[in-house]
């Protein structure tokens, strides 16, 4: 399982570096992290993340990202 939290941790750090100026001057910040592909889903809150990604992630954004042992899943930022 820590496997998996971290892959997706840096699944979602590129997610986040990849598209920091979509999110606009008066988006919300995130909540959370929802994966979901099928009956498979995951959620990472956003305490998770280190300080720096967590300021990048906005609400909306969305990316597929690869977590071992679940496959490619679909991802939103909430």
């Amino acid at each position: 399982m820590k496997l998996k939290i971290a892959i997706g941790l840096v699944a979602i750090c590129s997610i986040a570096l990849a598209s920091p100026s979509i999110a606009g001057a008066k988006a919300k910040k995130a909540a959370g992290v929802y994966c979901e592909q099928g009956g498979r889903n995951i959620s990472f809150p956003a305490s998770k993340f280190k300080p720096n990604v967590r300021s990048r992630l906005r609400v909306g954004q969305k990316g597929k990202m690869n977590i071992a042992g679940f496959g490619p899943l679909n991802c939103r930022v909430y």
